[in-house]
């Protein structure tokens, strides 16, 4: 059950037409994403932020649990409202993924952030952020708002990540850092809003493309809505200008990929 929130309001010099977030935060929830679109169906406006330090019911891509115990990192989703689904489809995951390293980078300087297309942030091979971008439509089918969730794991967990994840995922900092989620947050949100409010400029692309760390490899490519598990391999080529992933098929085909996941063969 969700504890009851304290709820902050942040002036934010962002852009002109944000004149404040509204954040709503925890120290458990069962999930933010998952509030935050019960917040949104409620009519909040864009930059609602929905912030915990813990997640009972956190939730990845393609189903997955998201592991967010107490006291080991930070968990947090935003509400943003554009005015059509195309304008943003392929790029506010990227755009968050982008400010997801560089607010980590801001508080800890001495880590070097990168990106496993489409979604992941690792630090050291390892896997220490996780994004989840959630669309939702009106009964017309036009574009209501989108929610997009990120969790970051700052520190290791007391008995250790789960077997499952246990040989990919990973953690900023053995040592604690007074207020580390806390500014991560707003690190994050400055730049993420920084970004996408200068939509359809895609300077961010750019970085997206350099902190990318599967362009030049081979991987294999687990297309979105598989249900039997099947995997094709192929190179990675490079980022296009929306953040798609272009790959080089067996046989000379080119592909690019808005959707789906990809898997190093060996790192």
């Amino acid at each position: 059950m969700n504890t009851k929130p304290n709820v902050e309001i942040i002036s934010s010099a962002l852009a002109e037409d944000i004149k404040c977030f509204k954040i709503y935060s925890f120290e458990t929830i069962g999930s933010t994403n998952t509030t935050l679109k019960q917040y949104g169906a409620d009519g909040a406006e864009e930059g609602t932020t929905i912030l915990s330090f813990s997640q009972s019911g956190g939730r990845g891509r393609h189903g997955r649990t998201f592991f967010s115990p107490t006291g080991t990192g930070v968990y947090l989703s935003t509400l943003i409202r554009p005015s059509t689904y195309e304008s943003v489809a392929d790029r506010v995951t990227s755009i968050a993924a982008v400010s997801a390293c560089e607010a980590i980078e801001s508080v800890f300087p001495e880590v070097s952030a990168k990106i496993k297309w489409v979604n992941d942030v690792f630090v050291e091979n390892k896997k220490v952020c996780g994004i989840l971008s959630e669309a939702a439509f009106s009964h017309s089918g036009t574009l209501d708002y989108v929610v997009v969730g990120v969790g970051i794991n700052l520190y290791p967990p007391k008995n250790g990540f789960p077997a499952e994840i246990s040989e990919t995922a990973g953690f900023i900092a053995k040592e604690k850092k007074e207020f580390a989620a806390e500014l991560i947050s707003a690190e994050f949100l400055n730049k993420f809003y920084g970004y996408y409010h200068k939509l359809p400029d895609n300077s961010y692309q750019k970085k997206y493309s350099d902190r990318c760390f599967v362009i030049g490899k081979t991987v294999d490519i687990l297309r979105a809505g598989s249900e039997n598990g099947e995997t094709v391999s192929a190179e990675v080529l490079g980022i296009d200008d929306d953040c798609r992933l272009i790959v080089k098929h067996e046989g000379g085909m080119i592909e690019t990929l808005s959707s789906g996941e990809v898997r190093l063969r060996s790192w």
